[in-house]
């Protein structure tokens, strides 16, 4: 039976009158709409409209009697769709789905993970804290070192000898493990220590001490750990690095180990956002100033406080093991693996092996330490297992992965040398400009040093009246030099008789004659590359920013206060712009021939004097992929003898089959998104970008395919579906209706609306969405906007941003009501979404809807106060998108090992998926992720209390069935490096994968794919719970509570109509309405607790009620009553007289169950789904008489964020729960 602790409901919205949501099904009056049933061929529509999924499909996701929004609801969010003209523009139905899903493992699609999370983590986590549990044996005090010692020693240190063993590879379930290379000559490791419950293992390279001296020691051994199908756990700081020396993770097939990295799990509890990590650095470095706590206060902003910073630090374990060690740990002896004469290790050995060691006890103790954070920040078993899935990544690979690599680097060069020569030619162009005195009327060249400095000669040696030897250059004087401009001779080398240009250079935007939007570019020390306008100019001139300050003279910039810089260079007739920088306003750019820059020259904004150097600027352009990533390409560690591993395999092109396993961090952000520093960041195929094929490289050997799917529009919808909730309507929001509705034809999809307001591309206004959606407020929108419409002025942008925000975001409110002032944003078209998403990120402890992740300390409210929100809301969104991605994966592995697919987990970038799977088995691995995807989408709408999917959003769109990894299989991915046009791929959609499933079947002679349950799952199957609601008898309840629940009613569609309207005087009469609605709440309140029946007559407990909670033994120790007789009420408890007309409640009730009604600030809601009393049915039909069956209710979800809230509290009545 599953443990109630981790079934925990979705806890009452903290904005709602938590008690007043229990509105105790009463379906006397209601005007809940109920859908009647349709023909299996008629299309299901929610009440905006939007097709839902089929009946079929609905009735295995979801528990009979759910119930939907109120008609109330309803009506509100036609109202606001009709606003934003987009009501009626539904997509035209889909066909319906005849697939064939597997029955949930549980009552419902929650709990159902529930089941699948700890079927897959459980033993992990059991292991985990047996490891956490326990000490470590005593370091060893001696290491066997020397030929002998190759390979592994295990050493029992509990014993008094202690006597070194040979063993072939670590025993122990869980191992904590560490290994060192010496990274400048191999990836191979030198040495590795782990250590068990009961023992230490150390591991040397084999070869280390027994090389010869005529073949020099070069490591290129994996480390053994042991039977690859056996299950263990090994926990190390960043693990990734430590597995991808493990010999037996290079197999095809996965093996049963479970990596754990105490990286990740720091940064899920304490780790550093992006914005936080300066003042991190800043914080500690007046801490090691010796400056106390107030002046290191004072460099924050006013009210910010320094709490976070004592519960946070960055990742590395030096600076983790302090924050929740308190201990300063010594890495100094790390820097001896920087050499690359074997011999100094040597020298040193034994001290190297007990710094190895000491970081893995570090390790052990600071894994103590996390474990029970990590499982309170992220509670549920499918986020553990979902991380544990993350860190098996597997890209395999085939020589072309050289070739790509010679070929990449081959045409680099030839650019560079290319750029280099063209650019020679335009400084002797300058050197002739020079000669006749025109570089002083010229925009660019008038910034060069232009002077001359005469060659040092050295004297001519004479003897009696004759030159013995000639005068000649100065030793060590630029040969090439001499005689020329400085600026030309600064660009030889020493000894070098050519100058080598490069767009490094300084000089180099001078030579090209770069202009930005028209305007020559110029040099400042003060101000970077900036560009001049003459102030004759028209007034209408469009520029960016404000105008860079300069002196006259030096002496006026000394004198001034805030020292505005003397360039002698600068005219005063000109106006100085900064180039924009990609960071914002105030940031200098260092080169407009950076990367950051390569748009500015393809969109038009970056330009030149000279047409043909727009050549140089396109080949540049085509280098900056390779030149950023070529490092990062080579370092890939690279496995080529995976076949010795028992895997008949080999390439698909026959050549030799080999293995990258990917080093991510699979917690690398505050968020939880992994982090890689290739992988995660690899472009697509441009055919304009040297070694822009990166990912393509990644192949299935042969027999395999390469099955995966991109989430659409994840986490938009994500974000979308929060608002949605306050309707219990998918697309009931603007927003979440462009999400699931929204096409480029007709113009109703979000990017395409962004655009029209901004006036700028559809592609460009994605960037505006997403910024916006995770946080990024107006002063950001601006930046952005000036970067992609660089010829627009800055009021201008502000201007559109301005409208843009007003638009989609809203107006800010302060709303008063109960005492209390909560800001909230009213009037946009995303204003519930942003609601929703700031109210998260302001609760006490912020969690993500689903999984009930929490908020690391170093963002949780109680220590940042106010600050950091932008970092806050993306973290709600971001990681709500994690929890989407590890509910993914717990499907796949399931469903995958269900249906016996050789396959297994190669890598997740994001909101996308990849398995490499047996090539026969590929439409099977497709289905498996159309399943998931399905499970996941309804695990989020059931959490936020919408009991149905979108059909739109049901499924992927397209799976992809591949050769090669790529963002599309029909990307050719020819690129300057590559003229090899690759053979397409298959990408098939729901459709096509049913009709292959159909076929299959029918070959087969199955009825169905899902005849088995995996032993594992029936084992974990939750107890058929009986509903309690059955037990009870009808009540009739107070009139007080059918007219406080009809208020609650109301007040829910007033705050509805708050965040509908753009009017802030209706706002302001709105908010009265509230007002006046919370005081008739409270005095109902307050009446109803008066006339609660407290007396209850028990019925007969369920048998597993009777068998969770056994009778007393009497006081005598005699035997109790007969089974079945209900027990003794305590004295103490009041009865309800027997002569009261009433049917007495069940259970125990008391005066208590509902209170402080009303007491708390409002901030958005999501309504409650359940049977409420209409706010149109008069309060006068309500009479004392009125009776209710509480057994007629529906079965909810207890997990439910509305429906479970609403029925936790309806036990809470009825029962005292």
């Amino acid at each position: 039976m599953i443990r109630k602790s981790l079934l925990r409901p979705w806890p009452p919205a903290p904005w709602s009158c938590s008690n007043c949501i229990a509105r105790s099904r009463l379906q006397t009056g209601s005007t809940r709409a109920i859908s009647s049933k349709t023909p299996a061929t008629d299309v299901r529509k929610n009440a905006v409209g939007i097709q839902m999924i089929s009946k079929r499909l609905h009735e295995q996701l979801f528990p009979k009697g759910c119930s939907g929004p109120r008609r109330e609801q309803e009506a509100l969010a036609k109202d606001h769709l009709k606003k934003w003209e987009l009501f009626g523009k539904a997509l035209d139905p889909l066909p319906d789905t005849a697939t064939d899903l597997p029955k949930l493992t549980a009552d419902n699609i929650l709990d159902h993970f529930e089941v699948l999370g700890r079927e897959q983590s459980q033993w992990v986590t059991d292991k985990s804290r047996e490891m956490a549990e326990c000490d470590l044996p005593p370091l060893p005090t001696n290491w066997k070192v020397g030929k002998s010692a190759e390979g592994w020693t295990r050493y029992d240190t509990r014993q008094a000898s202690c006597k070194p063993e040979r063993v072939g590879a670590p025993a122990g379930d869980v191992l904590i493990f560490d290994t060192e290379v010496m990274y400048k000559i191999s990836p191979y490791p030198v040495m590795a220590i782990a250590a068990s419950k009961d023992h230490w293992y150390c591991w040397i390279a084999p070869g280390l001490f027994s090389h010869s001296d005529a073949h020099p020691f070069e490591p290129s051994t994996m480390i053994p750990i042991g039977d690859p199908d056996r299950k263990r756990v090994i926990i190390g700081h960043h693990i990734a690095y430590d597995r991808a020396r493990v010999l037996e993770e290079y197999r095809l097939r996965p093996t049963q180990f479970a990596f754990i990295d105490t990286m990740s799990m720091h940064c899920a509890i304490g780790g550093l956002s992006s914005q936080q990590r300066p003042a991190w650095h800043l914080y500690q470095k007046m801490k090691l100033d010796g400056l106390d706590f107030p002046m290191s206060e004072s460099v924050f902003e006013s009210g910010d406080t320094i709490d976070w910073e004592d519960v946070s630090s960055p990742n590395g374990l030096k600076t983790v093991a302090d924050l929740y060690l308190g201990e300063k740990i010594d890495k100094s002896a790390r820097e001896a693996f920087a050499t690359t004469d074997v011999d100094e290790i040597l020298g040193n050995f034994e001290e190297l092996l007990t710094y190895c060691a000491t970081d893995v006890e570090i390790t052990h103790r600071l894994f103590r330490k996390l474990l029970p954070k990590f499982l309170e920040k992220c509670p549920h078993p499918a986020s553990f297992a979902g991380m544990l899935h993350m860190g098996k990544g597997y890209l395999p690979i085939s020589r072309d992965w050289d070739k790509y690599c010679e070929l990449s680097e081959k045409k680099y060069e030839e650019y560079q040398d290319d750029i280099s020569a063209r650019l020679l030619a335009l400084a002797e162009d300058a050197l002739k400009a020079g000669a006749n005195g025109h570089w002083k009327d010229d925009p660019w060249l008038r910034n060069l040093d232009w002077d001359v400095k005469a060659v040092r000669m050295t004297k001519p040696k004479i003897k009696n009246g004759v030159v013995i030897k000639e005068a000649r250059p100065h030793r060590g004087q630029k040969k090439a030099g001499g005689g020329k401009p400085q600026w030309f001779a600064d660009l030889i080398g020493t000894n070098e008789t050519e100058p080598r240009i490069t767009l490094s250079k300084r000089v180099a935007p001078y030579l090209l004659k770069l202009k930005w939007n028209g305007f020559p570019v110029f040099w400042t020390k003060k101000y970077g590359w900036t560009y001049g306008v003459s102030k004759t100019d028209p007034s209408d001139v469009k520029v960016a920013g404000t105008a860079c300050r300069f002196s006259l003279s030096k002496e006026e910039e000394e004198a001034a206060e805030d020292n505005p810089p003397f360039d002698p260079l600068a005219r005063p007739d000109f106006n100085y712009y900064r180039v924009p920088h990609p960071r914002g306003e105030g940031y200098n750019c260092g080169s407009p021939l950076s990367k950051s820059y390569i748009s500015a020259f393809e969109d038009g904004t970056l330009t030149s004097h000279y047409d043909k150097a727009k050549y140089i600027l396109a080949q540049n352009a085509e280098c900056a992929y390779w030149k950023s990533a070529k490092q990062r390409v080579h370092d890939q560690f690279k496995y080529w003898k995976a076949h010795e591993l028992g895997d008949d395999v080999k390439a698909a092109n026959g050549t030799d089959y080999g293995v990258i396993l990917p080093q991510s961090i699979v917690m690398g952000t505050v968020t939880r998104r992994a982090v890689e520093r290739t992988w995660m960041t690899a472009a697509n195929a441009k055919k304009n970008r040297i070694g822009s094929e990166l990912k393509s490289q990644v192949q299935a050997p042969a027999g395999y395919k390469i099955v995966g799917a991109d989430v659409d529009s994840e986490e938009l919808w994500i974000a979308s579906l929060l608002g949605d909730a306050q309707f219990a309507i998918h697309g009931a929001t603007a927003i979440g209706f462009m999400t699931l509705q929204g096409t480029k034809k007709q113009g109703t999809d979000l990017h395409t609306v962004t655009g029209k307001i901004l006036g700028i591309s559809r592609d460009s206004a994605k960037m505006f969405n997403y910024a916006r959606i995770y946080g990024a407020g107006v002063k950001y929108a601006v930046q952005l906007l000036l970067q992609h419409s660089p010829g627009m002025a800055k009021e201008q942008a502000e201007a559109k941003a301005g409208e843009l925000y007003g638009k989609t975001k809203g107006k800010k409110f302060k709303l008063k009501v109960d005492g209390k002032t909560t800001p909230i944003w009213h009037g946009g078209s995303e204003t519930f979404m942003f609601n929703q998403l700031e109210q998260i990120a302001v609760s006490a402890v912020p969690t993500t809807p689903v999984l009930r992740c929490a908020i690391p300390d170093s963002l949780m409210p109680k220590y940042v106060k106010d600050k950091f929100m932008t970092s806050r809301v993306n973290w709600a969104v971001q990681s709500s998108g994690v929890d989407y991605l590890h509910l993914l994966l717990v499907s796949m592995d399931y469903l995958m090992r269900r249906l016996k697919i050789d396959g297994r987990f190669m890598v997740s970038i994001h909101d996308e998926v990849r398995y490499l799977v047996k090539e026969e088995q590929s439409i099977l691995a497709a289905y498996c992720l159309q399943i998931a995807n399905l499970w996941v989408r309804a695990a989020f709408s059931a959490s936020v209390g919408i009991h149905d999917v979108p059909a739109s959003a049901a499924f992927f769109s397209s799976v992809d069935i591949d050769h090669c990894l790529r963002k599309e299989v029909d990307m050719s991915c020819v690129t300057p490096s590559n003229q090899t046009v690759l053979l397409p791929g298959r990408s098939v959609d729901i459709y096509d994968i049913e009709k292959e499933i159909l076929e299959r079947k029918q070959e087969t002679g199955q009825s169905s794919l899902w005849e088995r349950e995996l032993p594992s799952i029936q084992a974990l199957r939750p107890a058929k719970e009986v509903n309690p609601r059955s037990q009870m008898a009808t009540i009739a309840a107070p009139p007080e509570i059918y007219k406080l629940l009809l208020t609650s009613d109301k007040k829910e569609d007033v705050r509805l109509r708050i965040q509908m309207s753009s009017d802030e005087s209706e706002v302001q009469s709105l908010q009265k309405t509230l007002r006046d609605l919370s005081a008739v709440a409270v005095k109902l309140h307050k009446t109803s607790k008066e006339k609660l029946p407290v007396k209850p007559i028990s019925a007969s407990p369920s048998p597993e009620a009777a068998r969770d909670n056994p009778k007393p033994k009497n006081p005598d120790g005699k035997k109790g009553k007969k089974k079945g007789r209900p027990a003794k009420t305590p004295a103490s408890s009041e009865t309800v007289p027997t002569s009261s007309p009433t049917p007495s409640i069940t259970t125990i009730a008391k005066k208590e169950a509902i209170t402080n009604t009303c007491e708390v600030p409002w901030s958005p809601t999501t309504s409650s789904p359940t049977p409420s009393i209409t706010a149109t049915a008069k309060e006068e039909a309500v009479t004392n008489t009125c009776e209710v069956s509480i057994a007629h209710l529906p079965v909810i979800t207890p997990r439910n964020q509305n429906t479970a809230a609403s029925d936790r509290q309806l036990m809470d009545y009825n029962s005292g729960v």
